[in-house]
């Protein structure tokens, strides 16, 4: 895991999401890059506010499918990250991460998925987090790769997008191999 060797500090924070963040959250899945590279359900800002609204960012509960956060980054929310369909039982879930395009390229979504899994391994006795992220996708797997997570496998075809069969790979990450960067 190669983390850069001056460590930055951390600038981003993670906050409780609210029903406002959904229109957001809506522009966001809407950019070309989202549309790109991810399988966009077609929900309203309605939908959105109505998920953002009934997942919560307690860890604890777990009758909770979605946990979510706001990626705040100089008093502004510019992106999401989540933990969707914990099982607490097997110990293992799926991270989500988003950040705006505009943010791209500015160590931000780094930043927010490590805090987050510094956060879900603090918490949690989970030992296992995983990340479904389109083949095409570099930026988002060179992340994933740079924060430890190893690619586990190909699922080909398994993504549409836009009427289109794309390659989703899956990327874990194991309790055991978490350096946190906020340690080094």
């Amino acid at each position: 895991m190669a983390l850069s060797a001056v460590p930055r500090p951390f600038q981003v924070q993670l906050v409780p999401p609210r029903a406002a963040h959904a229109q957001l959250w809506f522009g966001w899945r809407s950019e070309a890059h989202a549309q790109r590279h991810m399988p966009i359900e077609p929900w309203s800002v309605d939908a959105l506010r109505r998920r953002l609204v009934a997942s919560t960012p307690d860890l604890s509960d777990p009758e909770k499918q979605e946990h979510r956060w706001m990626v705040q980054w100089q008093e502004e929310c510019v992106g999401i990250v989540s933990i969707l369909r914990p099982s607490f039982r097997l110990g293992h879930a799926e991270l989500s991460y988003h950040v705006a395009q505009a943010y791209h390229r500015r160590g931000i979504a780094t930043q927010a998925v490590a805090a987050l899994v510094d956060r879900v391994f603090e918490q949690t006795d989970l030992a296992r987090l995983y990340a479904y992220i389109s083949e095409p996708n570099r930026p988002s797997r060179r992340l994933a790769e740079k924060l430890g997570f190893v690619l586990e496998g190909t699922l080909r075809e398994h993504f549409m997008i836009h009427g289109r069969r794309v390659d989703q790979c899956v990327y874990g990450l194991l309790r055991r191999e978490w350096s946190s960067p906020r340690k080094r």
